[in-house]
């Protein structure tokens, strides 16, 4: 098994990466827990996603039971 797998040698440029996001992350580690608030904006393009997806879904009920009614009275 070992004859037909060669070892995996990482490059120079990954082993510098991973250095430095070890270092970072050992950075956050020590400063603490961080909390983030989300920004408004954020909280306004969901709101309002929410409100015409919800306002879609509505319409479309109301034509169902609408075309559903018209259609049996015919």
């Amino acid at each position: 098994m070992q004859g037909a797998l060669r070892p995996v040698e990482p490059s120079a440029s990954f082993r510098e990466g991973l250095r430095g996001n070890l270092a970072l992350a050992a950075q956050h580690k020590m400063a603490g827990l961080v909390v983030e608030y989300p920004k408004p904006f954020r909280e306004g393009i969901v709101l309002g996603l929410s409100t015409g997806l919800l306002a879609a879904a509505i319409a479309v009920i109301v034509l169902l039971f609408r075309s559903r009614l018209f259609g049996a009275r015919r």
